[in-house]
Formats: structure tokens, C-alpha cells, sequence
């Protein structure tokens, strides 16, 4: 995946995605075309292989990261091989259990 967001100068900060990896990144100089920009970035990030697990290539942390920056104000998909998704709920279906009183055994009440 290749994304862009608009500077406040008038150029783009480019990030390549790469199974919830940051793979490479970039600025444009204002008012410039950016695609020379996403070609060179996307030719030279790292290659990420994907691997077992739902973060296999990156941590939580920097998937959530990417997220939030990619479902920002501005940020633009430029490209994208395969799909993406993202679950609708997620983990917030399980929010009660952190709210559950638990015994001084640590199991729940």
C-alpha cells in the first residue's frame, strides 16, 4: 500500500505499507508532481515478507500507528495490491471484559 498526505508547505509526506509496516517513506518539495516521488519510494522500501499471526511483520504498536495516520484528515491511498481491510469492531467487542472485578486468584468473578 502507498498513501500520501498534503504538507502545510504544498507538498507530500508518501509512506509505502507493507503487511502493517512502514517500508519506506518520503517527502515531495512543495508544488512539485509527487509520482516520481511514489515510484522511487515504492522501488527502494524494504521488502516485507508476510509471516504467521495477525502482526507478523510489525508490532501492534506500529500497525496502530499507520492506522491512525492513514484514516487522518488528508491522507490519500495511492495504491493498494490486494485489499484492505479492517474489522469493524475489532477487540472493543471484549471492552467488558476489562471491566469485570476479578478475585484476588486473578480468575474472573
Amino acid at each position: 500500500m502507498t498513501a500520501a498526505a498534503p504538507t502545510p508547505e504544498g507538498g507530500w509526506d508518501i509512506a509505502v505499507i507493507r503487511h502493517g509496516r512502514l517500508a519506506g517513506a518520503t517527502s515531495t518539495p512543495a508544488h512539485t508532481d509527487p509520482w516520481p516521488w511514489v515510484t522511487a519510494v515504492r522501488a527502494s522500501a524494504e521488502t516485507v515478507r508476510p509471516g504467521p499471526g495477525p502482526t507478523p511483520c510489525a508490532s501492534a504498536e506500529e500497525t496502530e500507528l499507520i492506522h491512525r495516520w492513514l484514516t487522518a484528515a488528508g491522507v490519500r491511498l495511492v495504491s493498494l495490491d490486494g485489499q484492505w481491510a479492517s474489522p469493524v469492531a475489532a477487540a472493543a467487542r471484549d471492552i467488558s471484559l476489562l471491566h469485570r472485578p476479578q478475585d484476588p486468584a486473578g480468575a474472573p468473578e
